[in-house]
């Protein structure tokens, strides 16, 4: 569930396993996870199609947490 604040003007997909635990502090993770989600909003608001995918998995004592867009990136150097 997203905070109130937290509105994506973009399509969100969320695919995480209910049972994953990423960090002891939650509140601090939580931040986190949400300004990701935002910057990701920010780049792909206004792009036909603007679509956010976030995904995570556990394995071997590590978890994996995948935020994309598709944005218009970074400008190559």
């Amino acid at each position: 569930m997203l905070p109130p604040n937290i509105r994506p003007r973009s399509s969100l997909s969320v695919n995480v396993p209910e049972n994953i635990v990423v960090f002891d502090r939650r509140c601090y993770f939580e931040r986190v996870l949400w300004n990701l989600i935002k910057n990701a909003d920010e780049a792909a608001y206004g792009k036909s199609g603007g679509k956010i995918e976030v995904s995570a998995s556990y394995g071997e004592g590590n978890a994996t947490l995948t935020i994309r867009d598709n944005g218009v990136g970074f400008p190559k150097n």
